[in-house]
């Protein structure tokens, strides 16, 4: 059976962690990479707010990331990506970085504004700086396209 790659896009606040929670239950083994958990560890470890070190913190984690995943990709390891992974582009070159997987999307669609700023005030994790983090990457989201769709062996909508 061919190991899974679910990824999972949209803005900051649109429900991508709490669907992969469930994910997590059905592959149990997956090697699980979050942006978001990997921010809230180093806050915790400075005694910082999670919106104090995003910026700082984020492009550390993809480089981070980027080793996890060739180890993923080396052992045939199923993978939960969740991560904003806001544009067609971006989804296209991480599910080419895995030619041997079974390609699960999980695609926000229409970000709302006003949904996304009441899930973001409401975080476990502490909200995020609208305007200097959430709007932006509100306003960069591309929903997917027919054309992209193809790629993905399932494709869900949160």
């Amino acid at each position: 059976m061919k190991p899974t790659l679910v990824l999972l896009s949209g803005p900051p606040g649109s429900g991508k962690s709490t669907v992969a929670k469930e994910w997590r239950k059905k592959l149990p083994n997956a090697l699980y990479l979050s942006t978001d958990e990997l921010i809230e560890r180093v806050a915790s470890r400075y005694g910082v707010k999670y919106s104090d070190v995003f910026f700082k913190v984020i492009k550390r984690s993809n480089k981070r990331f980027s080793k996890l995943l060739k180890l993923a990709r080396e052992s045939n390891r199923d993978v939960i990506w969740d991560q904003c992974t806001l544009t067609q582009e971006d989804r296209c070159v991480k599910a080419s970085n895995f030619p041997n997987h079974h390609k699960v999307l999980i695609a926000h669609v229409h970000a709302n504004d006003p949904i996304i700023k009441q899930r973001n005030n409401t975080r476990e994790r502490g909200s995020l700086d609208w305007y200097k983090v959430v709007a932006p990457r509100v306003k960069q989201y591309e929903e997917p396209t027919a054309e992209e769709l193809k790629r993905w062996d399932e494709v869900y909508y949160l």
